[in-house]
Parts: structure tokens; sequence; C-alpha cells
């Protein structure tokens, strides 16, 4: 059987703590030069952190005499009372080269802690990072979660902001003046351009009239009637993490409308979310008894939706009798203290079971611990009951994804002499979602942490 991963979460965005070994680092000056991780590591192994500071000083000072010249990447403040080092290593003369960062304790899920740029003068050289550091999502050169009531007033944020430069100012300005935006910047910028600041784009291009794809129109007269785009604010997501949606049309009355802002022709992505917003909308429309023929599906969908990626897959397990809420506490219990072995005793049976259901070699990474283990084993037994018993599952997901309140625009770019142009846009509505869909545990739920909730794959 094979699968279309829908990942809510790049790979790449969890952070220096999750790098594999091997993955290579450039330097900013001279991109020929270059470093290979190695490995990451964090103190205390055990627990979220040294008892005292007489503890954490003398664990200090003894890893900087093993490890000579860690190169600190930022300020040690009184409350830290843990810490953690990365190993790189010159590939051509295999010298090995130390990070290190303070923390004021280890969480269970240290994903973004230590982000990946956060080695003094290098960046991770793999696209999707490089491309981060042009820094021109929503997130970075504006105010996120706000309501704007017209493309003029994002302009203005992103001025005041003032953490995108006058040519992406100038560029968006044009969108009020009726016009598809150019850009007076590097071609080296074009994904970014694309791909990021399209999120902005794509909103705004439609509030202002400028998609006129017929895609575009059919959506709007479903979604608001007589309404125009105009009509409505623009929010913005506020995680870059979001998953399916980017920004938010918000209608003066009815279900928020999700914009799903792709550069050219990248896929959109399931996720709880989004299918159960089609919920939302069939309810909105007087159609409950559309959402009454799947009352498992919606039971599983709330739940997921409803907890946090850990509480999950524990209560899905508690209610398909797969674990007890014993078993469920002391999964949280070893998350939180950075359990790293499986005690002895009866009551961990069930834990050992768990953690069977999935092998692994990461034993020895700085995030693993058995409560994680346990979690991603139970996630994929919980995937595996609902995928194989709940027959009406994957039906539910497709009909309510598909009567979701969701445009997938797809921006298109073209370079210039002047820089980067706005081409056009591919606007994919209704939602066109076919086949069947799986819950799926494996993108994102490992030995080394829960990134997320549980993903939606198509089969």
């Amino acid at each position: 059987m094979r699968f279309k991963e829908f990942e809510i979460v790049l790979e790449s965005s969890r952070g220096l703590l999750f790098r594999k070994s091997g993955d290579l680092f450039t330097n900013i000056q001279n991109p020929k030069k270059t470093l290979e991780f190695v490995k990451a590591e964090l103190f205390p192994k055990q627990g979220n952190k040294y008892p005292d500071v007489n503890a954490y000083k003398k664990a200090l000072n003894d890893i900087q005499k093993k490890l000579i010249n860690i190169t600190w990447t930022n300020q040690p403040k009184s409350n830290m009372l843990a810490f953690g080092v990365v190993t790189l290593k010159d590939p051509k003369t295999q010298q090995p080269v130390y990070f290190g960062r303070y923390f004021t304790d280890i969480k269970p899920d240290m994903t973004g802690v230590w982000k990946n740029n956060d080695i003094p003068g290098y960046q991770l050289a793999i696209k999707s990072s490089l491309k981060s550091r042009s820094n021109l999502k929503p997130n970075d050169i504006l105010i996120v979660g706000q309501q704007y009531r017209n493309v003029t007033e994002i302009v203005n944020a992103v001025k005041t902001q003032n953490k995108a430069g006058d040519e992406v100012v100038e560029g968006l300005a044009m969108i009020t003046k009726n016009k598809l935006p150019s850009f007076m910047v590097d071609a080296s910028l074009e994904p970014a351009i694309r791909d990021d600041l399209g999120e902005v784009i794509a909103p705004m291009t439609l509030w202002q009239g400028l998609n006129d794809n017929p895609e575009a129109d059919a959506a709007r007269k479903f979604l608001l009637k007589t309404a125009n785009w105009n009509s409505c604010s623009i929010t913005f997501a506020q995680s870059k993490k979001a998953g399916l949606i980017d920004s938010y049309l918000r209608p003066q009355k009815g279900v928020a409308i999700g914009i799903s802002s792709k550069g050219a022709d990248i896929g959109a992505k399931a996720s709880v979310s989004n299918i159960y917003s089609g919920i939302e909308l069939l309810r909105a429309n007087g159609q409950q008894k559309v959402v009454d023929e799947f009352p498992k599906a919606v039971k599983i969908l709330e739940i997921i939706k409803q907890s946090s990626a850990y509480e999950g897959p524990i209560k899905l397990g508690i209610m398909f009798g797969q674990c007890s809420e014993k078993d469920g506490q002391l999964i949280m219990d070893c998350i939180n203290k950075g359990i790293k072995s499986l005690p002895r005793g009866p009551q961990w049976k069930n834990i050992q079971k768990f953690m069977s259901q999935l092998n692994t070699n990461k034993q020895n990474e700085a995030n693993y611990n058995i409560g994680y283990h346990a979690l991603a084993g139970l996630a994929k037994l919980v995937a595996g009951y609902v995928n194989i018993k709940i027959l009406e599952f994957s039906e539910a997901c497709i009909t309510f994804l598909n009567s979701s309140p969701l445009l997938q625009i797809n921006t298109y770019t073209e370079k210039t002499e002047n820089g980067i142009t706005v081409s056009g846009f591919k606007t994919i509505w209704p939602p066109q979602f076919k086949g069947s869909i799986v819950l799926n545990a494996g993108k994102s739920y490992y030995a080394t942490g829960a990134i997320n909730k549980f993903a939606f794959s198509f089969d």
C-alpha cells in the first residue's frame, strides 16, 4: 500500500536538536566552508533540570573540560538549570566543533527551542531552511491574528513593522492600485516571494478582485451569496505550523473562509482542523443530517481536535479499549520526567507493548524517552484500529473535507529583468479530494517527541 503523505510540519522546522547525522551547515560569508552535524545532547540526561545551582554549575564545568572551546549561542540567566550541546565537525579535517545553549529546563517537547539558524555564522544547507531565512511569511512581516479590514491596512502594517524592506512594501502596494505585484529583488528570492510572501499576496489579491478565476467567483457566490470578497476582513494564521490554512477571509456573518496559499502546484495538506471545518459549514448550512450519518467518525475527529497531541492517542486508546487511564498517566509521567529506560513491574506491561509497536534506533538521542516511545506506539495502534474497524471514517473525512469553506490558491511568478513578478493564480474550488483517507500516526509521533496531532493521508 502506498500513501501520499500530507505532512503538517516540515521536518526541517523542528530545530537543531532534531537534525540528522550528516546534515550540512554552510558558512554565511563563505558557502564553500561547511560543518557537518554529528549529534545533540541535553543535560541533565535524566529529569528536566539540575536540582540546584551548584549541581548545574558542576555539570557545566565538567562538560566544558571535556569538550574544549564550546561556543555558547545565548546568555545564561539565573533561572537556567539545564543546557544542551551540539557537536558538528569539519568534513575535511574531521575536527569537532561544539555549540552550546542554556535552557531554563528540558521540556517534554523541545521542538523549535534551538533554531537551525542559531549557529553563529552558519545556516542549515537545505532548501526549506535557506528559504526561511528570507523571513517573508506573514508571521515575519506583520501582526498575525489581527483582523485587517482592507488591503491598505495590510500594506501599512508591513510598512510599520519595517521587517520586509521597501521593495516588498512597494510591491504589495501595487495590489491596492489593482495591479498584480512586482518586486525589485534578486531572482534567487523567487521561491520566497512565491511560497512565503504568497501567503500574504493570495488573500490580498482575492479581496481586491485581482484573482478573477471562475472557480474563485463560484466560491464567492456559494460562500458569500451576493456579497463581494471585499466585504470580509483578512486574518493571518498565528503559527508558521498552522498546516493547511494560511489566512482567513471573515465575512460579517457565517463561517470563516480558509485560504491555503501554495506556490505553483504544491499540494494542500489534510488536517483535522480543515476536515472539522467542513462539519461546521454543513451545520451552518442546515445540513446536520449529513453530519449525523457519521457519528463515530465525528466523535474521533472531536477528540483529536479538542485534545493536545499528547492527550489525543490516550483518549482514543481508552475509548477503544487499547489502554487504561493508568497507562495514560504512566506515559505522561515518563514524558514529563524524561525517563529513558523501562522500569520493572507488572504495571509497565502495556507500556512495553506500546513500545514494541515502534522499532527505533533513537534510544541514545537527547530527546528520547520511553513516554514518547510508548505514545508513538499507542498512536500507531489507535490509527490502525480506526482505519480497519471504523468503516465510516474514510467516507466521513472525504465528505467533510469536500464540504469545508476552503480555497486553495496556487501563486505563479516569473523572473524579469527588474526582479520577480506575480503572473497569475490557480484557484481550486470546491475542494476536490478523492479516494479514501486514513489516520496516520507516523508523521506526528516519534520516539523523540510528538510534533503534532494525528495526520491524515490519502490511500
